[in-house]
C-alpha cells in the first residue's frame, strides 16, 4: 500500500504501534529482518526511540485535520508524504561481525549472517584434523586438534579439591562435549569462558557416529594457535623479479615482528620449481594477520606458506 518502506521511520509510519513496539524492533534490527532499509544495524537500534516518537506525532497529526502540521503540508496537489521529512539516523559505527553474530545468536539460538569462526577459516584449514564428515577421524583414542566455540561451562571440584570443567563446544557443524581435568585447568581455566572461541587439542575416550567426548589436554584461544602451533612460515623469493627496495621492506618487516614462528625463505633464480631453502639463524616472527598481508603485497599471495 505504502510502497518499500525506506527506513525505519518510513517503516513505523502507517503502523499500529500497538502492535509494534521497541522490543519487537530490536528483535526484527538484530535478526536482520530490517536490514534493506537505510542505515546499518547499529543506527536503526539506536535510532528506534525517536523513529516511535516520530510515528507518533505523524499519525496524531494526520488524525486531526484540524491541526496544521509539517506533516500536512502540500501544495500543486502534491501528497504530504512527497514533503515529509524524515529524521536523520545516528552518526554511529556498526556493531562489529562478533557482536552482530552473537546478537544473532542470542536471539535466534543460532546465527544467520555468518559464523564466528568464519574469520578463522586459514587457521581452521591449516591445524585441524576434524572432520564431521568422516567418523573415523574421531574414533575413540585418537588425537582430535580443532577450533570450537564454548557454549557451555560447568566447573566441578574434583576428589583432591582442586577445580574441574564439563565443556561443550561447538564449531559450524557439530558439538561435542570435553572434559578438562583439573592439572588442564590450572594451565587453562582463564580461556574457558562461554562464547570464547578456542582451539583444543586431546584425546577422545567416547564416539557415536554422530559425535564424540574428549579429554583435553591443551586448550587455548583461537587468536593465538597460528603463532603457538606453526612450525615456520616459508617465503619464496624470485630472484629474477624482485627488487633491493623489496627485499629491503621484508628485511624491516620482519625486524618489527619478532615472534616465536621459525623464519624460513625459498630462493628461486630459474623462475619455476623449488629453490634453495634457507632458514633464518636471527630472526623469528610473529604471525599477525598484518604482517601476512604486507609481506603477501611485496611477493605475492602465492609466496607465503605457514607450515604445521
Amino acid at each position: 500500500e505504502h510502497g518499500p518502506f525506506t527506513n525505519i521511520f518510513h517503516f513505523l509510519q502507517h503502523f499500529d504501534l500497538r502492535l509494534v513496539n521497541k522490543k519487537i524492533l530490536e528483535a526484527l534490527i538484530q535478526a536482520g529482518a530490517m536490514d534493506s532499509l537505510e542505515g546499518n544495524r547499529a543506527q536503526n537500534f539506536a535510532a528506534i526511540e525517536s523513529a516511535i516518537n516520530f510515528a507518533q506525532k505523524y499519525q496524531e497529526s494526520s488524525q486531526n485535520k484540524n491541526q496544521i502540521s509539517l506533516f500536512e503540508i502540500a501544495a500543486d496537489g502534491k501528497s504530504d508524504q512527497e514533503f515529509l521529512q524524515y529524521p536523520r539516523l545516528p552518526e554511529i559505527p556498526e556493531w562489529t561481525i562478533q557482536e552482530r553474530l552473537n546478537r544473532e545468536k542470542e536471539l535466534l539460538g543460532f546465527y544467520i549472517s555468518g559464523h564466528p569462526l568464519d574469520k578463522f577459516e586459514k587457521d581452521i584449514q591449516l591445524f585441524s584434523n576434524l572432520d564431521w564428515t568422516e567418523p573415523s577421524s574421531f574414533e575413540e583414542n585418537k588425537e582430535i586438534r580443532t577450533a570450537a566455540i564454548v557454549s557451555q561451562v560447568k566447573t566441578h571440584i574434583d576428589r583432591k579439591g582442586k577445580f574441574m570443567a564439563f565443556l561443550t563446544l561447538e564449531d559450524r557443524y557439530n558439538s561435542f562435549e570435553v572434559v578438562v581435568f583439573s592439572s588442564v585447568y590450572e594451565k587453562f581455566g582463564d580461556f574457558l569462558s562461554k562464547g570464547e572461541m578456542v582451539f583444543v587439542i586431546g584425546k577422545v575416550s567416547s564416539s557415536t557416529e554422530e559425535s564424540f567426548k574428549l579429554i583435553c589436554d591443551e586448550i587455548m584461544p583461537l587468536e593465538e594457535v597460528r603463532n603457538r602451533l606453526a612450525g615456520s612460515i616459508k617465503i619464496t623469493i624470485n630472484t629474477n623479479n624482485i627488487s633491493p627496495e623489496q627485499i629491503e621492506a621484508i628485511h624491516r618487516l620482519v625486524k618489527e615482528n619478532p615472534g616465536l614462528v621459525p623464519l624460513i625463505f625459498e630462493i628461486c633464480t630459474n623462475g619455476n620449481g623449488e629453490g634453495l631453502l634457507m632458514k633464518s639463524q636471527k630472526f623469528q616472527v610473529l604471525l599477525s594477520d598484518d604482517f601476512i598481508r604486507k609481506i603477501q603485497e611485496i611477493v605475492g599471495k602465492d609466496s607465503i606458506r605457514v607450515r604445521n
